[in-house]
């Protein structure tokens, strides 16, 4: 019995040494005191929508313009949450989530590459992100019966492209060399997330007969098929963005647009100096409120995309936007091209972009 009672009472006095966060040599190991590799990373969001290149300075002079939305009615939302992941040769690279805020990582010691995006995405495809050199981000792939390419485009070079749903909102951030201290608080470091999207403004101005309008949808030809996440530069293969378009609601019943993301243009390396694509396209499908499918009509607007690489606004005005009266009335069709198929809905399909 006494040899019981001594060890406990052994046991009685050692406790508060154990416990209590009085002791400095005992809590230096404890995890929420110890001195350890981390840091805040405290993130800001650029929320451009367009680079101006060798076209309008739109933020400047967007006052100049009779636009149905501001300027600033275009600008991304920023993420709800960011991706982290930490690259270190020789070791698993480490991912942590943060909130839109950011927040701490913590890493092993040494000379690391970090990657953050934000990861709240519902149509991108991330390919290749524990290969740092490699990590990418492509869009859906995406079809429609009644789209079959711009009938602009010159021949073998844009009607078969893939077809693909607009990216969401997607930034980045890549910081190539970052050796963390050993400290007892994560010392706060200040990041910028930058898009990897961008959004084009697209404006059809009609001459008479957009009211009429019940459902219309696009689809821009050229685009970049996907963005590498390090440095923002876009991939050679292009793609066909296929988009909704919003109809008159009473306030301007001669205008359908859109705001259409991207990721600009394909061979896009930062800053934006690139290799111009043959083509650029852009088809208008509508169908009128009493069912009357239209025709589709082709633009083709390449000046207008080389000047404007990555995002910004154009402005379609054409005779062919011109519904006459005869149009879209109840049995009537008049001159107008109109197409006998059916609307025709997406379908999601399976195609591999490649990783370029």
């Amino acid at each position: 019995m006494k040899k019981i009672s001594l060890i406990a009472a052994a046991a009685s006095a050692l406790l508060p040494l154990l416990t209590s966060c009085d002791h400095k040599e005992l809590c230096f190991d404890h995890w929420d005191h110890a001195a350890r590799h981390q840091v805040n990373f405290q993130a800001e969001w650029d929320l451009t929508w367009e680079y101006m290149h060798e076209g309008e300075n739109w933020k400047e002079n967007w006052h100049n313009y009779d636009f149905s939305r501001e300027y600033e009615d275009l600008l991304h939302e920023q993420g709800t949450g960011i991706h982290s992941q930490v690259y270190t040769d020789g070791h698993d690279n480490e991912v942590t989530f943060l909130s839109s805020e950011g927040g701490i990582v913590h890493m092993t010691p040494g000379e690391h590459q970090i990657l953050f995006y934000n990861n709240d995405t519902e149509y991108i495809v991330f390919n290749d992100i524990d290969l740092l050199a490699n990590a990418s981000a492509t869009t859906r792939t995406r079809t429609r019966t009644t789209y079959h390419g711009n009938s602009k485009a010159p021949a073998g070079t844009r009607a078969d492209e893939v077809t693909v749903n607009p990216p969401d909102a997607l930034f980045a951030k890549y910081i190539e060399s970052y050796t963390p201290e050993k400290a007892m608080e994560a010392p706060i470091e200040n990041i910028t997330l930058r898009p990897l999207v961008y959004r084009y403004y697209i404006r059809f101005h009609f001459k008479k007969g957009a009211n009429k309008v019940a459902v219309a949808r696009g689809a821009l030809a050229g685009m970049a098929g996907s963005v590498f996440l390090t440095d923002g530069h876009t991939s050679s293969e292009p793609v066909t963005v296929l988009f909704d378009c919003e109809t008159p609601d009473g306030t301007n019943d001669l205008l359908v647009e859109a705001a259409v993301n991207t990721f600009g243009v394909p061979n896009l390396p930062s800053p934006p100096e690139y290799t111009r694509a043959p083509f650029y396209g852009l088809t208008l499908e509508m169908r009128l409120k009493d069912g009357t499918m239209l025709e589709p009509i082709d633009f083709d607007i390449s000046d207008e995309i080389v000047k404007q690489p990555r995002g910004g606004v154009i402005d379609i005005t054409d005779d062919r936007l011109d519904i006459p009266d005869d149009i879209g009335n109840e049995g009537g069709q008049g001159a107008f091209g109109v197409a006998i198929d059916d609307w025709g809905e997406y379908e999601d399909v399976s195609f591999d972009l490649g990783k370029k």
